[in-house]
């Protein structure tokens, strides 16, 4: 009967540091999950802060001087750059809308 303790107090220890070892393992998984969606977090709000800056407008302007950029296309590249609508679209020199001119015109 002491010779079944004793395998069962043996058999126990085994059971114990592997429950210990498994929650220390499981404690760093967490811990290394975490770094990473940090560190992805991180690396992706680089990508989009620098998304919108293609280049600054001091850039646009001095090519425009240099007579590097037409005044049209320096419009068209400044307005791109603030987000506004293009003005060539107004005044109807979109190709889109001559094509669609053309259609109506064939119908």
């Amino acid at each position: 009967m002491l010779g079944q303790g004793s395998a069962f107090l043996a058999e126990g220890s085994l059971l114990g540091r592997t429950l210990l070892w498994g929650g220390v393992l499981l404690v760093l998984l967490i811990v290394l999950g975490a770094a990473l969606l940090l560190v992805r977090r991180w690396l992706l709000a680089g990508k989009h802060s620098r998304a919108g800056e293609a280049f600054p407008l001091s850039y646009l302007e001095a090519l425009h001087r240099a007579g590097e950029l037409s005044d049209e296309q320096y419009d068209r590249l400044r307005r791109a750059a603030l987000g506004l609508p293009d003005s060539s679209a107004k005044k109807g020199n979109c190709t889109l809308s001559r094509r669609a001119d053309k259609d109506d015109e064939g119908n």
